[in-house]
């Protein structure tokens, strides 16, 4: 098993608090996308979605070690953040080997904090993963720097460490669809599929943030490639 991308536990009442009745459970379209991406690059992933099936931080460790992955992919919001680290520390500390990777929100926007006060997170991907987490995986297990692999921070005998700025997929339509088919559904789960990346509108930039303007431009899918079989 080449990856294992981790949903980390997460309670209706940690979500919603007092209105967790009313929740609901959704599927992690991004970590859908990058099991996609990873399986048409012909490497073998798998998703666990802990909330959906209702797994704590000691079962999803579990199911990690019987499959004994090379890597543990994970996505954290803020409000995840902790039990992701959690899931992490858990796995390092029966397989240090297991390299971890932590991508999603939290990251994206504090990437070097979140580093600093995770340590068990060995690599970090900032912003879209579907091409930095191949490149990432194809630079560990062909022993290739991975200096040269963009949108990632990592752990580095002289500290931490971080890339150049990895630019965002301009073309969603090259994306594979979304994996939902690795994960379990239940059926009382709300299945979401977005076809489209960035803030929609005027962004109110100035002209001294190009930059930041490119990465939250609006990008879509277009309406014939975004049928699924579910």
């Amino acid at each position: 098993m080449d990856i294992i991308f981790v949903n980390p536990p997460l309670t209706l009442k940690e979500r919603f608090g007092k209105f967790a009745p009313a929740g609901n459970i959704m599927p992690p379209l991004g970590l859908c996308y990058l099991a996609a991406a990873c399986r048409a690059h012909g490497l073998k992933a798998e998703i666990i979605d802990a909330p959906a099936e209702g797994l704590d931080t000691a079962k999803v460790k579990e199911r990690i070690l019987q499959r004994r992955p090379r890597f543990l992919g994970l996505t954290a919001t803020t409000l995840s953040i902790l039990n992701a680290s959690r899931v992490a520390q858990a796995v390092k500390h029966e397989a240090n080997d297991i390299l971890t990777v932590i991508g999603g929100p939290h990251l994206s926007s504090a990437p070097q904090r979140t580093m600093e006060r995770h340590p068990f997170f060995d690599f970090g991907v900032i912003g879209e993963g579907e091409s930095t987490i191949i490149e990432l995986i194809d630079s560990v297990q062909g022993n290739l720097d991975i200096e040269g692999v963009n949108g990632i921070i990592y752990h580095s005998p002289g500290g931490l460490r971080r890339t150049e700025i990895r630019e965002n997929i301009k073309d969603l339509d090259a994306l594979p669809l979304p994996a939902f088919d690795i994960r379990k559904v239940g059926p009382d789960l709300v299945l979401q599929f977005y076809h489209r990346r960035g803030q929609q509108g005027d962004l109110g930039i100035n002209e001294g943030s190009r930059l930041l303007e490119d990465r939250l431009r609006d990008r879509k899918r277009q309406p014939g490639n975004t049928k699924t079989d579910e």
